[in-house]
């Protein structure tokens, strides 16, 4: 499996050494960046290269909302087709809508426990690095 360039936009510790974690049990081979709220993420994706393969993207960020950065992102030609997955505590039909209205690839819930949390981050990684093609990187 190639390695990937993942950028995880969160804001928590915890679910910051979470995400480490999972991805070190898993052994995923990917270069795993991580922005602390949307302001950074937002400044780090207006840079022209290098862009991330794929981005994990929290919505409850302070300052710039993970919804702001998700349509700036999708807005702009440059990042549209770098695929985002929310990776939100919250399982509100509102907010899942939200994320697809403003251009979210696809919505995880994060579960409570860490095996779970593990296996989803698996199941991520397969989908997106496994199963499908990801777009050139420029």
């Amino acid at each position: 499996m190639r390695g990937r360039s993942v950028l995880l936009v969160e804001d928590s510790e915890d679910d910051v050494l979470i995400v480490k974690r999972a991805f070190k049990v898993l052994k995923l081979p990917h270069d795993l960046a991580v922005c602390r709220n949307g302001e950074e993420a937002a400044q780090r994706l207006d840079k022209p290269a290098p862009r991330p393969d794929l981005v994990l993207l929290d919505l409850n960020l302070p300052g710039l909302s993970g919804l702001e950065v998700l349509r700036r992102l999708k807005a702009d030609a440059r990042s549209r087709a770098v695929p985002i997955v929310v990776l939100s505590a919250s399982d509100r039909d509102a907010d899942v809508a939200s994320a697809y209205e403003a251009g979210a690839n696809h919505y995880l819930v994060k579960p409570l426990h860490f095996e779970a949390f593990v296996e989803l981050i698996r199941k991520w990684n397969e989908y997106w690095t496994q199963l499908g093609r990801l777009p050139p990187r420029n």
